[in-house]
């Protein structure tokens, strides 16, 4: 089964500012790239123009919506 990152930036209330996604050919390897991005403890990521923006990331099978 295929599992996918999903990264999402600049959270609101209203969704997400900007969806990454990136493919893995499994679970193992989706967790394996997920423990290694580096996130503040803050929770915030900087986005190009150095703004703050609040990022959540998480692996999930491919299949699911």
């Amino acid at each position: 089964m295929v599992w996918m990152l999903v990264i999402c930036v600049g959270v609101t209330w209203a969704g997400c500012g900007g969806v990454m996604r990136g493919e893995y050919p499994n679970e193992e390897s989706c967790y394996r790239a997920l423990r290694t991005m580096v996130m503040p403890e803050s929770g915030v990521v900087a986005d190009v123009n150095s703004k703050r923006r609040s990022g959540i990331a998480y692996c999930r099978p491919k299949d699911q919506p």
